[in-house]
């Protein structure tokens, strides 16, 4: 199947990276949200993804009741029309930190901004270094090469859950909740990437990371303790910053085992 070819690029400008080096096995996902994934190689692997994506997103080629996100966007849609209320909050049009002006939402998104990259990090980390339990190197350093087994092990257990689940999206849905000027507006989330940090270079010594954290336990602190901050989610920020301080001394636990 050649339908998503491109005749003119040969298969070395397709395609970049180690497939031997991919972390399609013993994912710890793999078995908890049916995700399976599979290597991309070459075209005929890479042809097989982008129909899998069709499916799933779009409902292309799928069979007749199939539960694609398109579709599922749809019954949600229809159900909105016909709902007698306004089911979104009043939040404003490409938040950023020049449009949001009102604390505390200024600096929960700040807070956002620094979290959501600092999980980038963790992400080019984990990715640039993995090696699959099948590589000949593996052994006995699965699922990372020595001297990385322990930093990989730490952001495969922190990068996905709790970061993603835990304190990304509970901040992201806080910000929508908090008025951003006077204008009427609540804030939202900003996928922002500082110009500093949009190379997103791997980082391979630990403490990059443990500040990074340490740096968005403070801050949430600071937010918990101000006076411009409602009352009505200081105990939501302090859970998140349970799950930062719990997060941080996981991984340091992991990678000094």
């Amino acid at each position: 199947n050649n339908r998503y070819d491109v005749p003119d690029l040969e298969p070395s400008k397709l395609f970049a990276g180690n497939v031997n080096r991919e972390p399609f096995t013993n994912f710890q996902f793999t078995g908890y949200f049916n995700i399976f994934e599979f290597p991309v190689s070459d075209r005929r692997t890479a042809n097989a993804a982008l129909d899998l994506v069709l499916k799933q997103g779009e409902g292309i080629a799928a069979q007749p009741g199939y539960s694609s996100h398109f579709c599922t966007f749809c019954d949600i849609y229809t159900e909105l029309v016909a709902a007698p209320f306004d089911a979104a909050w009043p939040v404003m049009n490409n938040p950023n930190h020049l449009k949001v002006r009102e604390e505390p939402a200024r600096s929960l998104l700040a807070f956002f901004t620094d979290a959501y990259v600092t999980q980038l990090y963790m992400l080019t980390t984990f990715y640039s270094f993995f090696l699959p339990e099948s590589h000949p190197d593996a052994p006995p350093t699965f699922p990372f090469p020595a001297p990385l087994t322990g930093l990989s092990a730490a952001l495969q257990e922190t990068a996905f859950a709790p970061m993603m689940t835990m304190v990304i999206r509970p901040v992201g849905e806080i910000l929508t909740r908090l008025p951003a000027g006077d204008d009427g507006l609540f804030a939202g989330p900003s996928w922002f990437i500082p110009p500093a940090d949009q190379d997103l270079t791997p980082h391979t010594d630990s403490t990059f990371f443990m500040g990074r954290f340490g740096r968005m336990s403070t801050v949430l602190a600071h937010l918990i303790a101000s006076v411009h901050t409602p009352s009505a989610i200081k105990p939501r920020l302090t859970y998140i910053q349970q799950n930062v301080d719990r997060m941080q001394r996981n991984f340091l636990r992991i990678i000094s085992a």
